[in-house]
């Protein structure tokens, strides 16, 4: 097995870019912080790419480093969108990342599209948590008859 970086490798802007967006799905999806530094440091690595990561609750600010010209350096910060916990997200990031470092995967076979479809089902259950929601309010109100108004909070000038 050779032990050296992938022959191809994308640009410092490529990578880094897949690297924040990879780090913002597992944050927010629920990964510890120390999880996201491992994974996204060892995929930076398989690259050859040296990584500081800070991951906030909210942000995540990378340093992207090229082994061989340390002069070439990318700095990135990105919001992180609240979706929802989802640890099979987390799973399959995790497992992307080995699979990456272990198996030299290049680039092109590391599909961000793949990050879409998981976020996309995510949404979904999302949309029905809200839906069972508005249900359950509804069926408070027909069931017990309530009084919609007094689920209400009002002014107490009123």
């Amino acid at each position: 097995m050779n032990d050296s970086p992938v022959q191809n490798e994308p640009t410092i802007e490529q990578t880094s870019v897949l690297l924040i967006d990879i780090a913002s799905a597992l944050m927010s999806s629920g990964a510890h912080t120390m999880r996201i530094i491992q994974n996204v440091s060892r995929m930076a690595e398989t690259f050859g790419y040296d990584l500081d990561l800070s991951v906030f609750q909210l942000s995540i600010m990378m340093t992207i480093i090229n082994k061989d010209d340390p002069c070439k350096l990318l700095t990135q910060v990105k919001k992180i969108k609240p979706l929802h916990l989802n640890f099979t997200i987390v799973s399959e990031l995790s497992a992307l990342s080995w699979d990456t470092y272990d198996k030299h995967l290049p680039y092109d076979e590391i599909i961000p599209e793949s990050l879409e479809k998981e976020f996309q089902a995510g949404w979904y259950y999302c949309w029905l948590l809200l839906q069972m929601q508005l249900f359950a309010g509804f069926l408070k109100v027909i069931l017990w008859q309530w009084d919609l108004c007094s689920l209400l909070p009002l002014p107490a000038s009123l």
